[in-house]
């Protein structure tokens, strides 16, 4: 890649986030917020738990409902999503570029705020569950979760990301909470924006709704790091409901 190619500014916000503004001529702005927590760094009872929490983080917060959450999130002119991978966490949002502000509070009062609703929590361990459950049903999943689980011994890295359904079954409202009180702090937090607007301005944006974004002190689990395990294995599955 070119050296330059991009008009870009980095900036670290005084209680430590991180924040990548990038200048292009556009009429959209996207936002990509992430958490540096995946699910590598969970313990051996917490697998799933950093994708529960990204669930849950858009269940409502101490100023919107869960369905004023999801309302604003709608009403964004593009699409929002959020993914769990196996070293962060991250929210995104494309908007149109006049409702850059309004989007950025948004996605700030998700990652400060969350209430974590009992009632959620229970739709939500369903949801997941039946997550794991169809994903046993597709070749490709199934196909590459077998491989991962094979070819590593100890490394989180042979669990997928969404967890185990022994585990996901036992969360409790407590866990979840710890876990986002924890590792959802500023200095674990990268911000990137695409946008048309000048670099201060977007770094004033993101001041005026995430400078109150208390910083705290944390320590990740250890990465167990492996080498693969050489072997080849035949695995069969007698139903799939699905096949691609």
């Amino acid at each position: 890649m070119e050296k330059g190619i991009f008009d870009l500014k980095t900036y670290i916000l005084d209680n430590g986030l991180n924040l990548v503004t990038i200048k292009k001529d556009t009429q959209l702005a996207a936002i990509h917020l992430g958490v540096k927590i995946g699910a590598i760094y969970e313990k051996k009872e917490e697998k799933g738990i950093a994708h529960f929490v990204e669930h849950m983080l858009f269940k409502g917060t101490k100023n919107r409902s869960n369905e004023e959450l999801n309302e604003g999130l709608e009403q964004r002119a593009g699409e929002y999503n959020a993914y769990t991978d196996h070293n962060c966490t991250v929210y995104s949002i494309t908007a149109l570029n006049e409702e850059l502000e309004s989007s950025l509070e948004l996605l700030s009062d998700m990652i400060q705020n969350s209430t974590f609703p009992k009632e959620e929590i229970e739709k939500e361990r369903g949801v997941i569950l039946a997550e794991i459950r169809t994903s046993k049903d597709d070749v490709e999943d199934y196909s590459y979760g077998k491989i991962m689980e094979i070819a590593f011994k100890n490394s989180s890295i042979k669990i997928d990301t969404i967890g185990k359904q022994s585990t996901v079954k036992k969360f409790t409202r407590e866990q979840l909470c710890n876990f986002y009180k924890t590792y959802y702090v500023p200095n674990n937090g990268y911000i990137t924006i695409v946008s048309p607007k000048e670099h201060e301005e977007v770094f004033e944006l993101v001041n005026k709704y995430f400078a109150d974004w208390k910083p705290n002190e944390f320590i990740r689990e250890d990465v167990v790091v492996e080498d693969n395990i050489p072997i080849e294995k035949v695995s069969y599955k007698r139903i799939l409901n699905r096949a691609q």
